[in-house]
């Protein structure tokens, strides 16, 4: 009604209601005018009103205000304006203070009462009977212990000389006050309502007009024209007939209109009552008033639970035809026979047309059991619940006619007996679950499928957890990576399997909150992007640590909130330090690679650059004599002389083998070369493409001393002719070669020992060189000259022709050896001769004697001239 608001307290506190200034002046102003009305009753010979509506009317205002901040200022104003009101129509001051007092006290007591009823809920509003009976109990007390105790202040003050008088003032004042309640406050207590009570109204307009005009021709004819002490009561069926048929507000409207007409007569003196005298008769008149109050008032509430429930049963049968209607499952209602008499759709969709009594079902269709085996009548859930038994959840199998075969969860409840106990029928309620059956089974071999995979993973730990991170699954292969069995894992807390710090350090680099649970450092992620994979630390049951590539996954329910999580970690421990050696592996490579002695080069194996250069190091750079970016991209080959680029190395690079070991030439960036001996292998990663690791070291300088070596074993060292070892092995090649004509000429010199003796081994020596020269001029540049030792020397003649010319030859390295040489070392000249043998090549080796000798010449002459 508008007639409280809410303000804010000012020290911010929670707001309190206040009632509105109009409310208040409201409530004052119909306070003063029932005073004053109830004053004007007043008889002559008496201090007391015979009729006061200003106790209904404070009941009214503190009603209104109460839960508000005005409720105890209300209470005082009533007190204030009643007392000063009784005081200004000639009442004694302290006998006004004392019933101002009384009235504010018997509000206060008859809201508080009535607001705290049982059931109330502190609402001032009239729906039930029982309401109303609390209220006129309420009142009832409340009048009673307000008129004992004005009683009690009469005596005390002297307004009164005896008890009787006393006793007399107080039932006076009690059932004024009491009518006043009943009469004035049910109205307003209908319109405080808060929700306002449904109004039951079976009159129509011209039934309310037709009760207007009765009202008014009963009332007016009992009250103005007849007389007789029970007349009055003739005009309760006008009463019932407005309580059985008009709203319950306008009865408690008709109980004020009424009060008003008899207590108007009654002090007018006319009616029933107005022969007797005033007080007998106003007494009277408010006791009729109190039945037709109490009478409609009761009646009209009792026709309004009436209704209410009527309405209620009406909802509840509706709403309960609604669920039969469109629930999804099957319902049928059956008489004791067993014939169905009431059936849903759902249930004529599922089964179809139901035959008669039970007995002929079987006629239409096929029970069994959802294993196939039979299933007899007697056995059917309805059958058994006929008998009075309570079936639950019964799979029944049926063959319906035109219809797949379909499983059908039954269950069926007996109806209530009749009065001689004999069964009445039966209610069934059934559904189709052979989907349901179906994804069971299906879902029981997802399960031991499952089963069967967590089992045989022994290499990975599957780990279960609900939303609060407590494990619930776990498999064989979480035991043996942890280190402990099933039954010690499950209900433990996932972040107890992980390395505290660890979580810690995962927390910050998430940014969570400090208070952040351990668990959200691990699930977080998962949380919100479905999963995420990353090393963590396991703590075994030894207290030891793993290294695991963990996959967490979040579990969720079909609004997508998780409803847990999957882990499934892979011991990566082995690896980790398979890696490690490997990076430490790779890093003594590197290091090695850039400080090995030997040059080290990286060649590319694609086919379309074959040998491309991808790496070399500083010893490569200075074999080459280049820097590394002019190294890096060209062709191997290139690097090496153009003599030595073809071989081993190119069918490597052309796939042909997967290594070589080889000595090229290096050619050097100034254009000279080196000799390297070349070690190159195939190398073929697991990952990445093939590639050639080459290693070249410089031998140049091995080479050199190897070819001085050799030279030094198949020369003279002093003569720098040929040995007998590099005269066998040209013979054997260029008789090998060929049929050549080759010549043998056999050389030892005459008197050379005289010539050592005399001279010394100097001069002998100086002597063996100019034979050696001598030799070597006589003979062409394809012939070999040899010293064989001492003084013997060969020649092999590769282009001889018949022996005569070798004989020729022989002659002539004879003359030329006769000639006198000069020995400047001994500062003498000196003549030595030659015996020469002549053997055509292959009559035997180097060393066997010749076949022919030519006459010696003169013995070796020294003289003391110095050479022409």
């Amino acid at each position: 009604m508008g007639t409280v608001e809410t303000t804010a307290a000012s020290d911010g506190a929670a707001t309190r209601a206040v009632a509105r200034p109009s409310t208040l002046v409201l409530l004052l102003a119909a306070l003063v005018a029932a005073s004053v009305l109830g004053r004007l009753t007043r008889p002559a010979d008496s201090e007391l009103s015979l009729v006061w509506p200003a106790a209904g009317v404070a009941v009214v205002a503190l009603a209104v205000l109460r839960g508000t901040r005005c409720y105890l200022p209300g209470a005082v104003v009533v007190a204030g304006v009643v007392g000063v009101v009784i005081a200004a129509t000639g009442m004694r001051v302290d006998l006004s203070l004392v019933l101002g007092v009384l009235n504010a006290a018997q509000a206060l007591a008859v809201v508080e009462v009535y607001a705290r009823r049982p059931g109330g809920d502190g609402a001032t509003g009239l729906r039930r009977t029982r309401d109303l009976w609390w209220f006129a109990a309420a009142a009832a007390l409340a009048a009673g212990a307000a008129g004992a105790l004005l009683a009690l202040a009469a005596v005390v003050l002297g307004a009164t000389g005896d008890v009787a008088g006393a006793a007399t003032t107080a039932a006076q004042y009690w059932v004024r006050h009491l009518v006043s309640l009943v009469v004035v406050v049910p109205l307003a207590l209908r319109l405080l309502a808060r929700p306002r009570p449904r109004e039951h109204t079976a009159a129509g307009r011209r039934e309310r007009a037709l009760m207007v005009l009765a009202f008014a021709a009963s009332y007016a004819d009992v009250f103005w024209f007849a007389t007789g002490d029970l007349l009055p009561f003739a005009l309760l069926p006008v009463s019932v007939w407005h309580a059985l048929r008009r709203s319950t507000t306008a009865v408690a409207g008709h109980v004020i209109v009424s009060a008003a007409v008899v207590i108007a007569a009654t002090l007018l003196r006319s009616g029933p009552f107005g022969d007797l005298p005033t007080p007998e008769a106003v007494v009277q008149a408010q006791c009729f008033i109190a039945v037709v109050a109490l009478l409609s008032l009761v009646l009209a509430l009792h026709r309004d639970e009436r209704e209410d429930a009527l309405a209620a049963h009406r909802r509840e049968h509706a709403l309960l035809e609604a669920v039969f209607a469109a629930t999804g499952t099957g319902l049928d209602v059956y008489d004791a026979a067993g014939r169905a008499v009431r059936r849903n759709p759902a249930s004529e969709a599922l089964v179809g047309p139901v035959p008669g009594p039970l007995a002929t079902w079987s006629e239409l269709f096929r029970f069994s059991r959802p294993d196939g085996s039979p299933l007899d009548a007697a056995e059917l859930p309805v059958a058994r619940a006929l008998a009075g038994e309570s079936v639950d959840g019964v799979d029944v199998r049926v063959q319906r006619p035109g219809r797949e075969p379909a499983v059908l969860s039954v269950a069926a409840r007996p109806l209530p007996p009749d009065a001689d106990g004999a069964p009445t029928g039966a209610v069934a309620a059934y559904v189709d679950v052979s989907a349901a059956r179906e994804a069971a089974a299906e879902l029981a071999r997802a399960r031991d499928l499952l089963a069967g995979v967590l089992d045989g993973a022994t290499e990975q730990s599957i780990i279960g957890a609900d939303a609060a991170g407590l494990v619930t699954v776990v498999n064989a292969g979480a035991e043996r990576m942890l280190g402990c069995g099933r039954d010690q894992l499950l209900g433990r807390a996932l972040v107890e399997l992980h390395d505290a710090d660890e979580l810690a350090r995962r927390t910050r680099a998430l940014a969570l909150p400090d208070d952040a649970a351990p668990l959200e450092a691990l699930v977080s992620v998962a949380r919100s992007r479905r999963h995420e994979t990353r090393r963590w630390t396991y703590r075994r049951a030894d207290a030891s640590t793993l290294q695991v590539q963990l996959t967490t996954t979040a579990v969720r329910d079909d609004a997508g909130t998780p409803t847990g999580f999957i882990c499934v970690a892979t011991d990566v421990t082995g690896r980790l330090e398979a890696e490690r050696r490997l990076a430490d592996s790779e890093q003594l490579f590197r290091l090695g690679f850039e400080v090995a002695p030997s040059a080290m080069l990286l060649a590319s194996l694609d086919p379309a650059a074959p040998g491309r250069l991808l790496r070399v190091n500083r010893s490569a750079c200075a074999l080459t004599g280049r820097h590394e970016e002019d190294l890096l991209g060209r062709d191997l080959l290139d690097l090496l002389h153009p003599d030595d680029r073809d071989g081993p190395l190119r069918d490597l690079l052309a796939g042909a083998d997967e290594r070589v070991r080889c000595e090229r030439r290096v050619l050097r960036a100034d254009g000279t070369s080196r000799w390297g001996s070349v070690s190159a292998a195939v190398v073929r990663p697991a990952a990445g493409d093939p590639y050639v690791v080459c290693l070249v070291e410089d031998v140049t300088a091995q080479r050199e001393a190897e070819e001085r070596l050799s030279h030094q074993a198949r020369h003279d060292a002093l003569t720098g002719l040929p040995n007998r070892l590099l005269l066998r092995e040209r013979l054997e090649a260029v008789a090998g070669g060929g049929a050549r004509a080759l010549g043998l000429l056999y050389l030892d010199l005459d008197g050379f020992k005289a010539v050592n003796d005399a001279h010394g081994h100097p001069a002998g020596d100086e002597l063996l060189q100019h034979v050696a020269r001598r030799l070597r001029g006589c003979l062409g540049p394809e012939d070999v000259v040899a010293r064989l030792g001492g003084d013997e020397f060969a020649a092999l003649c590769s282009a001889a022709g018949p022996a005569r010319d070798l004989e020729d030859l022989a002659r002539r390295v004879v003359q030329e050896l006769a000639r006198p040489v000069h020995l400047e070392g001994a500062g003498v000249q000196v003549v030595v001769g030659a015996s020469v043998g002549v053997r055509p090549a292959g009559d035997g080796s180097p060393s066997s004697p010749p076949r022919t000798r030519p006459s010696r010449p003169p013995a070796p002459m020294t003289s003391s001239r110095s050479p022409p």
